[in-house]
């Protein structure tokens, strides 16, 4: 049998996506699981996953094209229209989309199976189960509800998630994941430093490591020396987070990728990040979220404040003492807004007692 899914989002969101291949793949170990990804995915992430077979929709090199004068008007459509054929000679036994999104819907549309799962047309609304597919866009807009995106994904398509729990270790390393590409969701810059000299000041035999792509680099050299940066492809990510202690990290897909390698996680949660719903899908992880009114916010509008405060709430201090308890290995139950543990098969929230207050930069402990 041969499986088709649609993933056309970010990186992140690819990589809770292939958690749910996976257990698609446990429950039907005969499927050929193949997965179609935008070109913003680049080729050595693949390599991570060897028993999948992904193909592009190089949507974005499709956008440059037609506003280029040097290519001609029709070659980006009839790129994409050679892709959809190449699929469709493939001959899917099933087709399922994990994007729901409009673009994806038209793909599924074009797409030729004997069964599809998703939305096919979201102006009528034509889906495989519409009662379905509305609960679980509905749960999965409502930014309200605290069901992971994974628990309610896996429910939608009736595929079991074996949770992992994340593996306690002795190593010097703590790695710090300090940059997304939504300024919302981003402290800054000098508050990381602040934070990772009081660290190296209380624990020298530590190493405090930045990590970070190469197209990064230079800017922070403004702000850190060279030697508190590690750059790292996908491939030498996962091998620095199965070498480390603890991430600390903002909305970004290294935390997704943490989950691969069970590396303890505290997640810093800002901005457009929903605290739970795309957390780390893992037991035993850590979030530290400011509980504005306005959060969380939309992914597609500047914050309504001149900058976003949400951010102003989350101090270094914050930050300090919960790496300084984790290393110390002492009680944590002060240090964090919450905690992921696995209940009744899904990922759900302890609450901790450090939660920031709705009006105040103060914290309340």
């Amino acid at each position: 049998m041969k499986v088709l899914f649609l993933s056309l989002l970010r990186i992140g969101d690819l990589l809770m996506h292939i958690r749910l291949l996976e257990g698609y793949r446990q429950q039907n170990p005969k499927a050929e699981i193949h997965i179609l990804v935008y070109d913003l995915i680049p080729y050595e992430f693949c390599k991570l996953f060897p028993w999948i077979e992904f193909h592009y929709f190089y949507r974005y090199t499709m956008q440059k094209q037609i506003n280029s004068f040097e290519q001609p008007l029709l070659y980006p459509l009839l790129h994409g229209k050679k892709i959809i054929t190449q699929l469709n000679e493939m001959n899917f036994d099933k087709v399922i989309d994990l994007t729901y999104q409009k673009f994806s819907a038209k793909i599924l549309s074009l797409l030729s199976s004997p069964y599809k799962v998703g939305v096919y047309n979201w102006d009528q609304f034509e889906s495989h189960n519409n009662d379905l597919n509305l609960k679980f866009i509905t749960q999965m807009l409502d930014p309200h509800n605290d069901i992971h995106y994974l628990d309610l994904l896996k429910k939608l398509l009736k595929v079991n998630i074996d949770i992992h729990s994340a593996s306690i270790n002795n190593h010097d390393l703590v790695l710090f994941q300090i940059q997304t590409s939504d300024s919302k969701k981003n402290l800054d810059l000098i508050k990381w430093k602040k934070t990772l000299e009081l660290l190296k000041e209380k624990f020298p035999t530590k190493k405090f490591k930045i990590l970070l792509g190469k197209d990064d680099f230079k800017k922070m050299t403004f702000y850190f020396a060279k030697s508190d940066m590690l750059v790292a492809n996908f491939h030498e990510s996962k091998r620095l987070l199965e070498e480390s202690n603890l991430l600390v990290t903002l909305d970004t897909s290294i935390k997704h990728l943490a989950v691969y390698s069970r590396t303890p996680t505290l997640e810093i949660s800002v901005g457009s990040s929903h605290p739970k719903k795309t957390s780390g899908y893992q037991e035993g992880n850590f979030i530290l979220s400011s509980n504005s009114e306005c959060r969380p916010c939309s992914h597609h509008s500047a914050c309504q404040f001149e900058r976003n405060l949400c951010q102003d709430m989350i101090t270094e201090k914050s930050i300090y003492d919960f790496v300084s308890f984790w290393l110390e290995k002492k009680q944590l139950c002060n240090q964090f807004t919450f905690k992921t543990l696995v209940s009744e098969k899904n990922l759900k929230f302890q609450k901790g007692d450090l939660w920031i207050k709705k009006k105040s930069k103060e914290i309340c402990i």
